[in-house]
């Protein structure tokens, strides 16, 4: 028992590693994007600034869910295919927020909009990550 104890123990603060990392680079790649942090929480389906702000000044750790993770993984994903066309922030910003972006998925509105009003963050973000990635 106390074995089994250990590994999970182990488990948690790797997902709690894992978690920080994920947040990290969602910061950085939604700074990008001209997005702040409670937006960017906003667009990885994870509730609120407080939730987060909570596990900071607790002493907890950051535990995000499997589907934040995918959610994070996707939009990351996202990130990299637009910086490997468009080079500069203002350019992916600009991309993101035009409703006459190259996507047939956003049902007319910009990417970023389809992605902030989807209300399922995971399909919403596969999906565009999919079709961006496949042109």
């Amino acid at each position: 028992m106390q074995h089994f104890n250990k590994l999970q123990r182990a488990q948690k603060t790797q997902r709690q590693q894992e978690s920080r990392l994920a947040l990290r680079n969602l910061f950085r790649a939604t700074h990008d994007w001209g997005l702040d942090r409670r937006d960017a929480l906003a667009l990885a389906g994870i509730s609120s600034l407080h939730q987060l702000g909570h596990w900071s000044s607790s002493g907890d750790d950051i535990l995000l869910t499997d589907d934040q993770m995918e959610v994070i993984s996707y939009l990351l994903t996202l990130h990299r295919a637009l910086a490997t066309d468009m080079h500069r922030p203002a350019e992916m910003e600009a991309w993101l927020n035009n409703k006459e972006s190259q996507c047939d998925v956003t049902d007319g509105k910009s990417p970023l909009k389809y992605l902030q009003n989807h209300p399922y963050k995971l399909i919403a973000a596969k999906t565009l990550c999919q079709s961006i990635c496949q042109k």
